[in-house]
């Protein structure tokens, strides 16, 4: 994501809150939508290798939309730490990239490729503090 101007004012700091709060919401039903596309049963087509694989995926996606929950968790707290309401409104999805300043639109896709894709743009940080070939990464493939 993009980075934005500094926060000077108690009313920017819970603008910037509650977006904050409104992107994750977003992103843990994005996550969510993707975990629960996935095929889990022999009848929909699967193999046993392939049922225990995508298992594995799904757990993977789950994990993350639950730390997408804690995410939210604490932009809430941070909200109620300054005296501000929580904040779990989010606008309905699609949303075009602009909206976030993301790379991405917030979308509902179901589990592929180019959602991993997507969600790797979405948790990238917003610069890279590592030297080429430093970091080293193991690749999924679904």
């Amino acid at each position: 994501m993009k980075s934005s101007s500094q926060i000077r004012t108690r009313e920017e700091l819970i603008y910037a809150l509650c977006r904050a709060a409104e992107i994750e919401h977003g992103l843990t039903c994005i996550y969510l939508f993707a975990a629960f596309s996935m095929k889990r049963f022999l009848s929909e087509g699967l193999d046993e290798v392939q049922q225990d694989q995508v298992r594995n995926w799904e757990a993977v996606v789950l994990a993350v939309a639950k730390q997408e929950m804690e995410h939210l968790g604490i932009v809430c707290n941070l909200l109620n730490s300054i005296g501000a309401p929580q904040h779990f409104s989010r606008p309905n999805l699609p949303q075009p990239a602009e909206y976030y300043q993301t790379e991405f639109p917030f979308s509902l896709e179901p589990f592929s490729l180019a959602t991993i894709q997507m969600f790797m743009e979405f948790e990238k940080p917003a610069t890279n503090d590592f030297a080429e070939g430093e970091v080293e990464g193991d690749g999924l493939v679904p």
